[in-house]
């Protein structure tokens, strides 16, 4: 499951990141680098609210769907445009296992028994690992990252200001 970091009233956001990797690729690989940064915090939180135990003692199993196989946690900068905002950063797991009980009962109470047995054995409600973890943290990301992006607009601005016209 994914937890997208939305951006709104930046104007130009993803003008500016274009403009920026024409002009200076380097600055803009750094851009990355530093919004990506800027949600690093979300990784260790996201992993603590992964409990130790799986929800079904089946899951024990290192395959695909075990619970056994570990949890990694990244960001990537997406840039799309939806309804008038921004989602620049995604953070999500990369664990089947994880990502297949981050969603159980969101859609259903469970239609199968073990899919009950499973949702009833979860630590709260319906869990939501990933979006649980990014909602509550979502202010300090959100300022961090657009403070990054202001400083980067400054530097894109001021790069501008030397390239001759003509």
């Amino acid at each position: 499951m994914a937890a997208e970091v939305q951006i709104r009233g930046i104007a130009g956001v993803n003008e500016m990141i274009k403009e920026l990797k024409q002009i200076e690729p380097e600055l803009y690989r750094q851009l990355r680098k530093d919004l990506i940064t800027d949600v690093k915090p979300l990784y260790q939180i996201i992993k603590s609210r992964i409990p130790i135990e799986p929800p079904l003692s089946g899951m024990y199993n290192n395959g695909r769907l075990g619970w056994g196989q570990t949890v990694r946690v990244t960001a990537k900068i997406n840039m799309r445009k939806r309804r008038g905002y921004t989602s620049l950063l995604t953070v999500k797991t990369s664990n089947a296992a994880v990502e297949m009980v981050d969603m159980a009962g969101i859609a259903s109470s469970g239609k199968t028994a073990s899919g009950k047995a499973m949702i009833k054995n979860l630590p709260s409600k319906p869990s939501r690992y990933v979006w649980k973890a990014a909602e509550r943290y979502l202010p300090q990301i959100i300022e961090s990252a657009n403070k990054t992006l202001e400083r980067y607009s400054k530097i894109k601005n001021r790069t501008l200001e030397f390239i001759p016209k003509g």
